[in-house]
């Protein structure tokens, strides 16, 4: 499945080798490289995670897919944002998202991530996404409890097909 996502504003979609220059940018960034779980040294391991990305069908049980968040405006990569289908339950998901910091506070994460839980809850018909932020990234939980999400346990928000439909 190679989709695109569009919204207002973004594109979401396959991540490109010429994306490697701007991933690194602002996955190195120390502003946002404090809250990766995965960040790159060179560019080179920007470009090694984007060939890597082809190695799994997409939206699979235990793989993760990494969608490019691109302005609609002029097509530059400004964040990403991936999806991981848990191996144990398919109807289940954990997401991430990383936002460029000249991007910040634009709205264009809440923007990404309601595209992605339209694609996760209505094509995909997950029942729970999940995802991950520390108390201390106080934006990623602001974003995800706006849009829904609630906290699960530390670390970890949650949401339900059911509390989404309500």
């Amino acid at each position: 499945m190679t989709e695109e996502i569009q919204t207002e504003r973004l594109v979401l979609r396959e991540l490109v080798p010429e994306d490697a220059a701007a991933l690194f940018a602002y996955r190195s960034h120390p502003r946002v490289a404090s809250f990766q779980s995965w960040k790159p040294a060179t560019i080179d391991d920007a470009k090694t995670f984007l060939a890597n990305l082809k190695l799994h069908p997409p939206y699979t049980g235990g793989a993760w897919r990494q969608l490019g968040i691109a302005l609609r405006s002029d097509g530059s990569l400004i964040g990403d944002c991936g999806v991981h289908v848990m191996e144990h339950d398919s109807r289940q998901a954990e997401i991430g998202f990383t936002i460029a910091p000249d991007h910040h506070r634009q709205g264009y994460g809440t923007e990404a991530v309601r595209g992605v839980l339209t694609l996760l809850f209505e094509t995909l018909h997950m029942q729970r996404v999940s995802a991950r932020a520390p108390a201390r990234n106080k934006a990623s939980r602001a974003l995800l409890t706006g849009l829904g999400f609630r906290v699960e346990r530390p670390g970890r928000l949650v949401l339900t097909a059911e509390e989404l439909n309500g």
